[in-house]
């Protein structure tokens, strides 16, 4: 891991020397390490992202095409619930994603037991439209967790929460040798069985990953993280866990039910798109009458 403070130089196109400093780590996962900087010409605030880097396992020079053309993309994206990007560099400890500074808090940080009932909601409602966003770009995030997420104050006191670890399926497998065993974005406890298996990752996996970050931000825990992988695959592939409303007794009906929807075991059996997700659950069909 990188030292907390360390200024990180870089080459720009004109050539000339400029620099990030780093001035507060934030914390770690699998896909990459977050921390506070800013650029030492400028002073500009930012947010810099170092994704998880295994170099003797890429083709370096394929993967940097990759990464250019992802930054590019991600650059153009206009979503308030995704964080937004502004630059980027590689250099001898890896590539970097250089992002808008926001007054944030790490989701679990910020939530480090259950969260309740109406936090919950507005972050199924805002997390839910984030993932929408990257999917209406053709992309797939590729392991949602609940380190995914940053947290933001509004100014009416509620709170905007915003997915940071962007696009990790198109940029970690290129450099970790696109082995599922070596690719593990998220917890296990988290991944649908078709991570483990190897087979076809889509937005119907974002889908189940993210109802089961739910499922762990109703916890405060996820009931399989102390299992190991063989037994985690088990589990997901058996859909061998409990329905919310069958262990909390006040939970709500309508969040255990769009809950367990995302969280089928087969693929087929879950929502097919967020669309569909918003058409056939109850949830929405309550946040509506609410709101109306």
């Amino acid at each position: 891991m990188l030292k907390k403070f360390q200024a990180i130089y870089i080459e720009i196109s004109n050539e000339l020397k400029t620099s990030y400093h780093i001035s507060e780590y934030l914390y770690e996962q699998a896909s990459g390490s977050l921390y506070k900087g800013t650029h030492i010409l400028t002073g500009q605030s930012v947010l810099l992202y170092h994704l998880s880097f295994e170099s003797s396992k890429c083709d370096f020079a394929r993967w940097e095409d990759v990464f250019k053309l992802t930054i590019a993309e991600l650059k153009s994206i206009p979503s308030a619930y995704l964080v937004e990007v502004i630059d980027y560099f590689i250099n001898e400890n890896g590539p970097y994603i250089v992002m808008k500074n926001y007054d944030i808090t790490p989701l679990r940080q910020l939530y480090p037991n259950a969260m309740g009932i109406s936090e919950l909601r507005q972050f199924v409602v805002e997390s839910l439209n984030a993932l929408e966003d990257i999917h209406k770009l053709d992309h797939i995030h590729g392991g949602i967790s609940p380190e995914s997420f940053i947290v933001s104050p509004n100014s009416n006191g509620s709170h905007r929460y915003k997915i940071i670890d962007l696009f990790i399926k198109e940029l970690v497998p290129f450099l970790n040798g696109w082995l599922v065993s070596s690719y593990i974005p998220s917890h296990p406890a988290l991944l649908p069985a078709e991570f483990f298996e190897g087979g076809l990752i889509d937005q119907r996996s974002d889908i189940y990953t993210l109802g089961q970050t739910f499922y762990y931000m109703v916890l405060g825990g996820h009931p399989f993280v102390e299992l190991d992988h063989e037994e985690i695959y088990s589990r997901h592939k058996n859909h061998s866990i409990y329905e919310l409303k069958a262990i909390l007794a006040d939970f709500p009906e309508d969040l255990s039910d769009l809950i367990e929807y995302m969280t089928q075991a087969d693929p087929a059996d879950r929502p097919q798109s967020i669309q569909q997700l918003r058409e056939n659950s109850n949830f929405f069909t309550q946040l509506q009458i609410s709101t109306a």
